[in-house]
């Protein structure tokens, strides 16, 4: 049995949140001529002094609590504030068709929840395997900051710092504690258009180019240029051509119905093609047709020897510049084929080369429907992205994890198997602040005998077949949790005179005071006039 303590962690904060109450404040009350440097405490003092909070209501912070699960039901009934331990963005693609957004509105109408229910999601076994999964539901966790994340194959997404992504080892990881350089599974199409949407539409829409100059700039493939356009709901057939007159012969079905008619009935009645029975030397539009055959027909030569030949050569070829080897990404040893990274079969450095099997590499290239086995990939860059709307997903036991953009990621509703070899078979506890005084340790070791107690009998009951969602129910409420609560600063000051004050439980006043004390450091102005509940605290 493992024992923790009760902590609280400063996550996230709003930029500059005094100035941005500052801001918002002056707005309404139509004094921004009189921003200083140092007015803004000044001003949040005077909001608090007379009652004004709602101004306040325009900053937000988060903090992550580990504590038990009795401390963390008390937390969640502030209703104000958002909890969550994992969610991404509204635009991650959770199936070749839908985003997570879009699978969550459906949910709302009662033909879209029921065919929410008929789709199958991809999970991931510990071994890797992918497999179907059900979704149990969709849910929308509001607005919280978010990073995107990028990998060395190019796969993207957008996630809150607390999601979780599955690591080499099978464990899941919170972003926030992934470093650039890290592994995470991965098993869908990464993006083959390494341009962001913003850039996109400027290129689109203030540049005028076509999808074809966007293609050619960024050495992409014309077909996902247009499918990232779709997406965007700005592509306008034929917009930004260079040659619009072409278009505008005002052809119709019919006419061309008409025409089509016309040229055959020609032929029926004796016409016969221009260049009939005219050789070589005859005519210049056909020698000019000749000497083109002749150049770029696709067997005049082998190889380099080939008129049409652009670099590269065969998979032979590109075999001989890596050393052999099972594949780079699931370990197979049928590793017969070289995917090139960048997609440039000219870019032939071995840093952009990858020695892969045929699954593997029409997985890179078609899409996560064809995969069938997760494998790992490197973190190239991890940056923040500003607020948006984020969602989640319940997953069906055992296999709560689904692949997100790619991504092998952890779904929010969960539990710990602690029967898992990454738990060593034990369960965490977290003591209570009480117990662990000094002149408590009689009760201490009463308490400790009853979680061992709880403890061996959960692990009986596995050894017995119990599944892990029916052992868990003779675990005690310290079993430790964690938790991520994201709230306005109103609602945090909220939070502090309700959870800091004496009848509060001994370890909430535990986190309301680490709460306190971190938007001290923070935001001073914001909760100086509650310092009388900090010296308290401290006093007794």
């Amino acid at each position: 049995m493992k024992i923790v303590k009760t902590s609280a962690t400063l996550e996230w904060i709003t930029p500059e949140p005094m100035f941005t109450i500052e801001r918002a404040g002056r707005t309404c009350y139509k004094s921004e001529d009189e921003f200083t440097n140092d007015s803004a405490a000044k001003f949040v003092l005077m909001l608090i002094a007379r009652g004004h909070e709602a101004m306040i209501e325009h900053a937000s912070a988060s903090f992550r609590f580990v504590t038990d699960r009795g401390i963390s039901h008390e937390i969640v009934r502030h209703r104000l504030a958002s909890y969550s331990q994992e969610c991404v963005a509204g635009s991650t693609k959770v199936t070749r068709k839908y985003t997570i957004k879009e699978l969550y509105d459906r949910g709302v109408l009662p033909q879209g929840k029921t065919h929410n229910k008929t789709i199958r999601l991809r999970s991931c076994r510990e071994d890797g395997t992918i497999i179907r999964n059900k979704i149990v539901r969709v849910m929308h966790k509001g607005k919280q900051p978010t990073h995107r994340v990028t990998t060395k194959l190019g796969y993207i997404i957008e996630a809150t710092g607390n999601h979780e992504f599955m690591l080499l080892d099978g464990s899941f990881r919170r972003l926030a504690e992934i470093d650039i350089g890290s592994c995470v599974m991965v098993n869908g199409r990464p993006s083959l258009l390494n341009i962001c949407d913003e850039e996109l539409k400027h290129s689109y829409l203030n540049m005028r180019q076509s999808p074809q100059e966007i293609a050619d700039s960024f050495g992409a493939p014309y077909v996902s240029v247009l499918r990232r356009l779709k997406q965007l709901d700005i592509f306008v057939k034929h917009r930004n051509d260079k040659s619009p007159e072409k278009y505008n012969r005002n052809h119709t079905a019919a006419s061309y119905a008409k025409m089509h008619g016309t040229i055959l009935k020609q032929y029926q009645e004796g016409r016969e093609p221009w260049n009939k029975d005219v050789r070589e030397g005859e005519h210049p539009s056909v020698d000019r047709q000749a000497a083109s055959l002749r150049a770029h027909h696709h067997n005049n030569q082998p190889k380099k020897e080939n008129s049409n030949w652009q670099g590269g050569g065969s998979t032979g070829y590109y075999l001989r510049l890596v050393p052999p080897g099972p594949c780079e990404l699931c370990s197979s040893p049928d590793a017969a084929e070289i995917h090139h990274i960048d997609r440039n079969r000219k870019n032939n450095e071995r840093s952009n080369l990858v020695r892969i099997c045929i699954n593997c590499h029409d997985k890179l290239h078609y899409g996560w429907h064809v995969g069938v086995v997760a494998h790992p990939d490197e973190i190239v860059s991890i940056e923040y992205v500003g607020e948006q709307e984020v969602y989640d997903i319940e997953m069906e036991a055992p296999h709560h994890n689904y692949v997100a953009s790619g991504f092998v990621v952890h779904n929010s509703t969960r539990y710990c198997n602690y029967s898992k070899e990454k738990f060593g078979r034990e369960i965490t506890v977290v003591m209570p602040s009480w117990l662990r005084q000094v002149e408590a340790k009689e009760a201490r070791l009463t308490w400790a005998a009853a979680c061992e107690y709880a403890e061996v009998g959960y692990f009986r009951l596995i050894d017995d077949g119990a599944p892990p969602q029916v052992a868990r129910s003779v675990l005690p409420t310290c079993l430790k949790t964690e938790i991520v609560m994201t709230a306005n600063l109103r609602e945090w000051r909220h939070f502090i005179k309700m959870r800091l004050d004496k009848p509060a439980h001994p370890d909430v006043r535990l986190l309301a005071h680490e709460v306190f004390r971190k938007l001290h450091e923070n935001c001073w102005a914001v909760v100086d006039d509650l310092r009388h509940l900090e010296h308290d605290y401290r006093g007794e």
